[in-house]
């Protein structure tokens, strides 16, 4: 095959691969771009869709609220707390027991006992409270501050409520405070329930407690499903961060469990966005946690997973919100967007095709009466070269291939001497990048070496429930050692200091100089060291054997603070350090060393 053609084939191949290279580069960004503005939008609107649902269980609890704002309720409330207020504790405990047993017994609601508490003045009200809102919620009952029904609109498992794990969160140890009850399946209705339990205040004390089961498969399902997104291209999903499905279109409630890949997710209780592979495709998803699930001063959220009227109640977990679209639509609106750049590249190949074979024709016959001469060159005869008489680009092109092999001749070097070179710059950058993690005084972690290292463990020890120890210390009268004695002596004093917290705490513990005469220590929690008391205990033994040992002019002194950092409380580093240097400043204050500060 002559050069032209080969020219022409060469020039057309390489045209043909670049554009299907920049072909599929072109649909990878706009796959990517689209990848993105997807999952932006998803965790928006979750987000969006969850500060909604906070807000329908907020109104849903001021109408509750509004129901226990009467006259009647507060009136009924004092006289039964009048009546069982006089008795003696246990009088009252065995009076109500006896109540609740009976209750218990008495299966027939028509029963004059059962009667009384369903047909009385309060059960009349919340029955006709409950007609006014029709499947909006289940029961509806008040107790007194003792536990004791004083009206309900239905028949209940139990008389006595003051042992129940909601109504002790609503009394909370008597300043009140509205708890949401995330019951799970309700047996006495056969649906999912979560029940609002309202604390009843009379000047500042508490004088009952009232819930209201509202029915989740009514209302909330509605808002869910259609209020926001019933025209949108994902599925909506109420999930507990535990995985079990609350709410989803065509599911039981409760009888299905997200991607495992999500869990670790919901464990951080911030919104996000990501990619998850199924079986049956990839697919988007985005999350955000309603926030008044994860409790607050002003409200609590929990459950038991079973009692004797429901089960799958919820274990200490917050709600999610779950939004997810197949990455099919991703795919197939990046590939339409690329078409047109298809049908261009067919064009481009066939115009470069017969502009590379004219070209190929002209090039052909001056680049024939050189190549004998690079033949030779390329052999490795480096002392050879190429003959020309031409001053245009082949001459240019003979001229520059004469003075390569030249310098290449020249410059070449053993491939021993290039390995010495690498391992000596390898040798250096490492050097480089130890220095600038650690304190050149003393040999300890710098403050930048301490955030990186303290951050990674502090994640680490999270995921696999371990409890940390922070110890903040400033070195207490470095300024008067350095005024009378001078900087050298100070500079000692620093070193022993780092020397006495090398000898405290292990190896694997990260122990810093964070500047000056601070320092820091992040500890896991161990066999030797597992509580504050420990810890100073320790620290001072080993300073008081060192002042009372070396020869030193000075005396060691640190004023600490520390801070246990439990894997269940989510603590940042910032807020870990900011806590512990304040504890270590007010112990400073206080000019008490050695007095150790702890926040549990």
């Amino acid at each position: 095959m002559g050069i032209k053609y080969r020219l022409t084939l060469y020039i057309s191949g390489f045209t043909v691969l670049l554009l299907f290279v920049l072909s599929y580069a072109f649909y990878a960004h706009n796959k990517e771009v689209d990848l993105k503005r997807s999952l932006k939008a998803m965790e928006i609107a979750a987000t969006d869709e969850a500060e909604d649902i906070e807000k329908f269980l907020i109104e849903k609890t001021k109408t509750v609220i509004a129901i226990v704002n009467a006259d009647l309720i507060n009136q009924e409330l004092l006289s039964s707390n009048a009546e069982y207020r006089t008795l003696p504790l246990e009088k009252r405990k065995s009076q109500i027991d006896s109540l609740n047993k009976r209750w218990q017994e008495t299966a027939d609601s028509e029963e004059a006992f059962v009667h009384s508490y369903m047909n009385n003045k309060v059960a009349t009200y919340l029955r006709k409270q409950q007609q006014k809102l029709p499947g909006e919620f289940g029961e509806l009952f008040l107790t007194n501050r003792y536990g004791l029904v004083v009206g309900t609109s239905n028949k209940l498992t139990t008389l006595a409520h003051e042992y129940k794990y909601w109504w002790q969160a609503a009394f909370n140890r008597g300043q009140g405070r509205i708890f949401f009850d995330d019951r799970g399946f309700d047996e006495s209705v056969q649906g999912y329930v979560i029940g609002i339990v309202i604390p009843i205040m009379q000047n500042d004390e508490l004088i009952g407690v009232f819930k209201a089961n509202l029915n989740l498969l009514g209302s909330l399902k509605d808002f869910v499903m259609n209020k926001h997104y019933s025209n949108a291209d994902h599925n909506v999903s109420l999930v507990r961060s535990g995985g079990l499905v609350i709410l989803q279109q065509g599911e039981r409630p409760l009888s299905t469990r997200v991607n495992g890949q999500l869990l670790d997710k919901f464990a951080s209780t911030a919104s996000g966005s990501i990619q998850v592979d199924k079986k049956e495709g990839a697919q988007l998803v985005a999350y955000a946690p309603i926030k008044l699930t994860g409790g607050s001063v002003q409200y609590g959220f929990g459950g038991s997973y079973k009692t004797i009227d429901h089960i799958y109640g919820n274990t200490g977990e917050h709600w999610n919100v779950l939004l997810s679209k197949s990455m099919s639509s991703i795919n197939a609106s990046s590939l339409e967007a690329s078409h047109w750049l298809f049908q261009i590249s067919l064009l481009c190949v066939a115009l470069i095709g017969a502009a590379s074979l004219f070209i190929g024709h002209r090039i052909a016959r001056p680049i024939a009466s050189i190549i004998s001469q690079v033949k030779d060159i390329s052999r490795g005869n480096l002392d050879a070269s190429v003959e020309h008489d031409k001053n245009d680009e082949l001459g240019v092109l003979a001229e520059t291939f004469n003075q390569m092999a030249s310098n290449l001749k020249e410059t070449t070097v053993s491939r021993d001497r290039l390995a010495e070179e690498v391992n000596h710059r390898r040798a250096l950058e490492s050097e480089l990048r130890e220095q600038s993690l650690k304190d050149e005084l003393t040999g300890l972690y710098n403050r930048r070496g301490f955030r990186k290292l303290a951050g990674k463990q502090l994640s680490i020890s999270e995921r696999n429930k371990l409890n940390n120890f922070l110890l903040y210390a400033d070195m207490d009268f470095l300024k008067k050692i350095n005024d009378e004695m001078g900087h050298n002596t100070g500079d000692s004093a620093l070193i022993d200091i780092a020397g006495v917290l090398r000898k405290t705490f292990r190896e694997s513990d990260i122990i810093a100089r964070l500047g000056g005469d601070e320092f820091a220590v992040l500890l896991t929690e161990n066999k030797d060291l597992q509580d504050i008391e420990s810890i100073e205990n320790r620290l001072h033994k080993i300073i008081d054997s060192f002042n009372r040992n070396a020869d030193r002019p000075y005396k060691l002194s640190l004023s600490v603070g520390i801070v246990k950092c439990d894997f269940s409380s989510a603590w940042s580093l910032d807020r870990v350090m900011s806590t512990a240097d304040a504890l270590m400043y007010k112990q400073k204050r206080v000019r008490k060393a050695g007095n150790v500060q702890v926040i549990r």
